[in-house]
């Protein structure tokens, strides 16, 4: 009885010691994910042109369609789509919050820091993680 009370133990202790693991594994892999997209921060003038809820592999996405503008809301880019997503490094958690107020104010110009980019294969597009308003 003896040697079964101590068997049970070790099986106990290396069950802890892999949910251990496998939490320290997800929680790199997360940081890693994080810090890839951040490898690219833009700084744009953008008129929001549309917004649009899509479902992207069982997802409700926040899309926003901007167009980069000059100093005088001039056009200098073609139309491109960028998302709206919870950051963890810039704390920010009201993807839902934003996306609204982009909606009210179509053709608005606001400055936008964005991370990362557009992939098609993947389905990525760069993150908005800060925004501020300029001028309808």
């Amino acid at each position: 009885m003896k040697h079964r009370q101590s068997q049970y133990s070790h099986s106990q202790r290396l069950g802890v010691f892999i949910l251990a693991a496998f939490v320290v594994i997800m929680l790199i892999s997360c940081i890693g994910v994080q810090v890839h997209f951040n490898l690219k921060k833009e700084v744009v003038t953008a008129r929001v042109l549309t917004t649009a809820i899509k479902r992207i592999d069982d997802e409700d996405r926040y899309l926003v369609s901007i167009e980069r503008v000059d100093d005088k809301g001039v056009a200098t880019a073609a139309p491109e789509t960028v998302k709206i997503e919870d950051s963890i490094l810039y704390g920010n958690f009201r993807s839902a919050d934003v996306y609204f107020d982009l909606t009210q104010h179509t053709q608005a110009i606001y400055v936008f820091t964005l991370l990362g980019t557009r992939n098609g294969y993947l389905s990525t597009f760069p993150n908005i993680v800060e925004y501020r308003y300029i001028k309808d």
